[in-house]
């Protein structure tokens, strides 16, 4: 019997070259990314610094689409809080391509959760998907491994 490699995406090296893989494959990567304490912080002795940062420079230089992904509906109330997350993003330099929506087309329509390369939230390791996007992206401008 083989030897069984447990964990293998709990590593950001394989999360790496996973996202290189995809972005060689395809031509460009699906970023979803939450807006609460992720690019706004709730707390106001705090900002999300590298989030944004990482989203300017993706949207800048990378080949991607951005899913505003975030908990805010426009269904809820008068969509008050979606817009204001959404005119947020924007007045930052981070304009959505798709808000709580599928980036594929063939997806559209379908519920669950959004299909995504990588997310940005902080409430799901963003730490992590923050030095794993921040090498992926060093990798695509250098040209490394690509």
């Amino acid at each position: 019997m083989g030897r069984i490699n447990f964990d293998k995406y709990c590593y950001t090296d394989v999360c790496v070259e996973k996202l290189l893989k995809t972005y060689k494959e395809r031509g460009y990567l699906i970023i979803a990314f939450d807006f609460d304490d992720t690019l706004i912080s709730s707390e106001p002795d705090y900002e999300c610094q590298l989030p944004l940062r990482l989203l300017s420079l993706c949207k800048e230089y990378i080949n991607c689409k951005l899913i505003l992904y975030t908990c805010r509906s426009s269904n809820r109330g008068d969509g008050r809080n979606l817009r204001r997350a959404i005119e947020t993003c924007k007045s930052l330099g981070i304009e959505p391509d798709y808000v709580n929506e599928h980036a594929y087309e063939e997806y559209k329509g379908l519920d669950g959760k959004v299909f995504y390369d990588i997310f940005l939230d902080d409430k799901a390791g963003l730490g992590q998907a923050c030095e794993i996007l921040g090498l992926v992206i060093n990798k695509i401008l250098n040209n490394e491994d690509i």
